[in-house]
């Protein structure tokens, strides 16, 4: 019976053992399957981005002016197309033709213009006419004008090189018009363009009535132009007719239920004209 029970001990201290031995060669079998070590080539790779990650600038990069003046024909370049935008963009005009009016191919794009009026695009039409009958006749007026402004510029207490950069955009700025004028005069005919403008006004277009009105003939017939280009949603027509009534113009406002009011008008028209 000894013998029996010390030979049971042993068994089961033997088992015991084995039992131990092969958790603990489980455990560090699961131990070696999460640790295995990467490739060569993912330890350099990795490596490599930190060195690069060390060798970054640890210094913040410095910030610019909130403006940074540009050079004299590129202010001026940008102070053109915004002149020409914001109204020929209500017309129909593409930015294409924006840049192309204001880049160096004025004459290209009335070409074009041209072309396609002829065939009736309502677009090329009311584009047309916005030069023909405001930058071509009025823009005239104003070189004269802009010249005065260099004279008063140089007696100012600018400094001397913000005095010679406005000189230098003021003049590209008179330049640009007179290659402008000369584009009108050899390829714009007012009468045509206002032929075809007054074709689509009396089909009811707002923005040919508007046009009409911006065109300086038939003064008496102006306001009810006005009206009919403001009731038919052209919104530049809405905000002249706003102007028109706060200035005490009593036909401008109508009568009965066809009066309107220029607060009104003003809030439809005011995301389309320029703040200044």
């Amino acid at each position: 019976m000894r013998f029996r029970a010390r030979r049971l001990r042993v068994g089961i201290g033997t088992l015991a053992a084995a039992l131990i031995l092969i958790a603990v060669w489980a455990v560090l079998r699961h131990h070696t399957r999460l640790t295995v070590p990467a490739p060569i080539s993912s330890l350099v790779s990795d490596q490599a981005l930190v060195g690069r990650m060390a060798a970054r600038p640890t210094t913040a990069p410095k910030s610019s002016g909130l403006w940074v003046r540009p050079p004299a024909e590129v202010a001026s370049r940008n102070h053109g197309r915004s002149g020409f935008a914001w109204i020929l963009r209500q017309l129909g005009a593409t930015e294409s033709q924006l840049d192309r009016l204001t880049g160096g191919d004025a004459a290209g794009l009335v070409k074009e213009l041209k072309e396609k009026a002829q065939a009736g695009d309502p677009t090329s039409i009311q584009v047309l006419g916005q030069l023909a009958f405001l930058n071509c006749r009025l823009g005239r007026t104003i070189g004269a004008y802009k010249l005065a402004q260099i004279v008063d510029v140089q007696v100012s207490s600018l400094s001397q090189a913000d005095k010679d950069w406005f000189k230098s955009t003021v003049n590209d700025d008179v330049a640009y018009d007179r290659e402008l004028h000369a584009v009108c005069d050899q390829l714009i005919d007012t009468n045509e363009v206002r032929s075809w403008v007054k074709a689509r006004a009396d089909q009811g277009d707002g923005a040919s009535l508007w046009l009409l009105t911006e065109s300086g003939d038939d003064a008496v017939d102006r306001t009810s132009r006005l009206r009919s280009a403001a009731a038919a949603g052209f919104l530049p027509a809405q905000f002249d007719l706003a102007l028109l009534i706060d200035g005490g113009d009593e036909a401008a406002a109508g009568t009965g239920a066809n009066k309107v009011q220029s607060l009104e008008l003003l809030n439809q028209s005011a995301d389309v004209i320029p703040a200044s």
